[in-house]
């Protein structure tokens, strides 16, 4: 095991860039990617962990620790943040994964979890080939975000709802599950939105849960599905910042702003200062009316229809409307200005958050 631990944090820093220290349970260091540990193991009660991590403030390192055959193994990473925080929950994750890959023999449901976490390299994915290969022509990950104590449940409803199909379901983490579709071209749905629209549904319908769904792009061989799985991740991280109160949220959505937000944020600021004043800020921060402009843009700038599904009256929405194109000079009654509105909205949001 001591063998695999060596190389098993050795890959990760590969992966992460990110500098590790394995130690026994006794506090005896096991391997290091460092050239030299300049501290001291810190022995103290496991009732200090938290999720089986635990943060030394005095010496700015996160521990966390994993536990396999009633042995315990602690890790020690830099830093005190939420950045160390997550990186140590992924990463004891990342570990224990690739233990069950070195001493398992993988199905393909154990291959497409290793590959989604990324805890398996091209050059080791090109081995397995000829055991594994995609079930149809195309592959899209779905990430489905629900409550801890719902995780179970929903787990169990879509290994029912994949029965007949060889699609894939992965226990990501504690609020997080990923399903994996399949398909051919001869797809009975006319879309990915339209599947995760029918799923959430579905979902609702059954559990009675209101989970968040996002969607990433299509791929044509498997290991390509960690890409598509990272982007469905980003596609909820992003389509929150726009707007919370949505449920599904598709990275071919937000591409754009996943290419604003990469920009340099000096840059941004500049473009906001010619898009924004003090009075466009009355209208940004105005939950209400951002509300009523995304139905608007939801029901393709009709009027009546709007009105309809907002329980609205016809006059009480034209003055929300005119009241934003008498501040911000954008009529969103035609597509181009509804576009610069959606664009201004996107990154307030984005520079606010």
């Amino acid at each position: 095991m001591i063998k695999n631990i060596k190389q098993i944090i050795f890959n990760l820093k590969l992966k992460v860039n990110i500098d590790i220290d394995a130690f026994s349970e006794s506090g005896e260091l096991i391997a290091s990617t460092r050239e030299k540990v300049n501290y001291e193991f810190k022995q103290i009660s496991l009732n200090h962990y938290v999720n089986n991590i635990f943060q030394d403030k005095e010496n700015n390192l996160t521990y966390f620790y994993i536990e396999k055959n009633g042995v315990r193994y602690f890790f020690v990473i830099d830093g005190i943040n939420d950045i160390s925080l997550n990186y140590a929950y992924m990463l004891s994750h990342l570990i224990l994964d690739y233990i069950s890959k070195l001493n398992n023999e993988m199905d393909f449901n154990g291959y497409v979890k290793q590959i989604l976490l990324a805890a398996i390299t091209k050059e080791q994915a090109e081995l397995y080939d000829k055991k594994f290969s995609m079930p149809y022509e195309y592959g899209f990950t779905v990430v489905l975000i629900c409550k801890e104590e719902e995780v179970s449940e929903l787990i169990n409803f879509l290994q029912q709802y994949s029965v007949g199909t060889k699609d894939v379901v992965i226990d990501v983490n504690d609020n997080m599950v990923s399903y994996v579709k399949f398909y051919n071209n001869d797809k009975e749905y006319r879309s990915a939105s339209e599947f995760c629209e029918i799923l959430w549904e579905s979902v609702y319908e059954e559990l009675n849960y209101q989970i968040k769904i996002g969607i990433g792009q299509e791929v044509k061989n498997l290991y390509d599905l960690s890409k598509s799985y990272k982007q469905a991740i980003n596609a909820i991280r992003m389509g929150e910042k726009i707007n919370d109160k949505e449920y599904i949220y598709s990275y071919k959505k937000y591409v754009f702003m996943k290419i604003v937000e990469d920009a340099p944020i000096n840059e941004l600021k500049q473009y906001m200062d010619v898009l924004i004043d003090d009075k466009t800020k009355e209208i940004l921060d105005d939950e209400e009316m951002l509300l009523t402009a995304e139905a608007f843009f939801s029901n393709n700038l009709n009027i009546s229809e709007t009105s309809r599904k907002l329980y609205m009256h016809r006059n009480t929405l034209a003055y929300r409307i005119d009241k934003i194109q008498k501040i911000m000079g954008l009529d969103i009654r035609r597509f181009s200005d509804a576009v610069t509105f959606k664009i201004t909205v996107m990154l307030y949001r984005l520079l606010k958050n």
